[in-house]
């Protein structure tokens, strides 16, 4: 099992995991393994719920923008 990226979303202000992170896999097989075997499973004291990403995301210039305060 082969994975390009892998990416864990920290929040910058308490400095802890936001909860989420992203995983991009060589093989779609070795996907939907992983997906497979790690749905449900505990980590960290955190149950994982695995989703396969959706092509139909926003694009940068269709997301809100915050403003700074």
């Amino acid at each position: 099992m082969l994975f390009l990226l892998g990416f864990l979303f920290y929040s910058a202000f308490y400095r802890q995991p936001r909860g989420f992170g992203f995983i991009q896999f060589v093989d779609p097989a070795d996907a939907a393994d992983a997906k497979y075997h790690m749905d449900g499973q505990v980590l960290l004291g955190r149950e994982l719920t695995v989703v396969f990403a959706e092509e139909n995301r926003k694009k940068p210039t269709e997301m809100r923008v915050r403003e700074r305060r």
